[in-house]
């Protein structure tokens, strides 16, 4: 995963984290992962105070916040019960 992530931040692509866990335990894990620390990696993280992950508006409530067009993002998910 390291060098996906290295590359996109070498290539400018910028990288969020939007999970049902809280912001502060994303970065503890990101911080500890078994490549090391990779926050410096991601531009920003969201949580479900966002809402919820099966809820649209979620997602355009996200996307406005980094001030891009949903049309313009990738979400991928493990969230397999999604609209």
């Amino acid at each position: 995963m390291k060098p996906v992530l290295e590359y996109m931040k070498r290539k400018e692509i910028p990288i969020y984290i939007y999970s049902s866990g809280s912001i502060e335990a994303q970065q503890l894990l990101f911080e500890n992962s078994v490549d090391g620390n990779l926050l410096d990696l991601f531009n920003g993280y969201f949580d479900t105070l966002s809402g919820g992950k099966c809820e649209s508006e979620s997602y355009i409530t996200i996307s406005a916040k980094i001030g891009f067009d949903p049309s313009d993002i990738l979400f991928l998910s493990d969230n397999y019960k999604g609209k």
